[in-house]
């Protein structure tokens, strides 16, 4: 997850059975989301996103049922206004995104 806005960032990204605790991103930051998916293939991560420039929004940042085949490596990249999945690190097209409330 790569944070591309103007001001720090919190992220608290969490699923039924993990929780990742919150950080704090500075402009320019990435931080990884590292898991297994569970045996039952009912994992499901949604990330709260805080900052100035951002209400609080959240967005579903890996469900196993649509990213498990589609993405073995996905990357979100955060901007002020939405959030977008990128599969692999030299994708330049997103595969989705997420658009924000305004504040």
């Amino acid at each position: 997850m790569m944070f591309k806005g103007g001001k720090n960032l919190e992220v608290h990204c969490r699923s039924g059975d993990d929780d990742l605790g919150t950080k704090t991103l500075p402009p320019g930051a990435s931080m990884q989301l590292r898991f297994d998916p569970n045996i039952l293939g009912t994992t499901l991560f949604y990330c709260g996103l805080w900052s100035e420039d951002i209400l609080h929004n959240s967005f579903v940042a890996y469900d196993y049922t649509a990213d498990y085949s589609r993405c073995s490596h996905c990357r979100w990249i955060i901007e002020a206004k939405r959030a977008c999945l990128y599969c692999g690190d030299v994708a330049i097209t997103p595969m989705s995104c997420t658009e924000f409330r305004s504040p």
